[in-house]
């Protein structure tokens, strides 16, 4: 059986997918990676605590930095594990495809995208 992982952006859209009985595993991902500080390629902690800044003031504090940051761990902890994945689906995240400082595209990524 393939292994599938489906990486999608907003808990709408991966509550969406996840009741669609589609197999694999859903990751809702949770940061604006079109927006805020970022740098090409798989992110070091310094990045993730200017993005876990960027995001906590751009809320004005409705979302708190260290919880913030603890999902960023979290996300880029499951995308690594993808690694381990037959297929990789971003399909319903076109901002997720075309940004061009994706970590999952960096040569650093444990991912191979095809």
């Amino acid at each position: 059986m393939t292994k599938i992982f489906h990486i999608t952006s907003g808990d709408i859209a991966g509550g969406n997918l996840a009741k669609a009985g589609l197999p694999g595993e859903v990751l809702v991902w949770h940061d604006i990676l079109y927006d805020g500080p970022r740098q090409p390629g798989w992110p070091d902690e310094n990045t993730l605590r200017a993005r876990a800044r960027f995001i906590e003031e751009f809320t004005a504090g409705g979302l708190d930095r260290d919880g913030i940051l603890k999902t960023l761990h979290h996300q880029y902890q499951r995308l690594a594990e993808a690694a381990s994945y037959d297929r990789v689906s971003c399909g319903s995240m076109p901002v997720f495809l075309t940004s061009p400082c994706l970590p999952i595209f960096s040569p650093a990524c444990p991912i191979k995208v095809s």
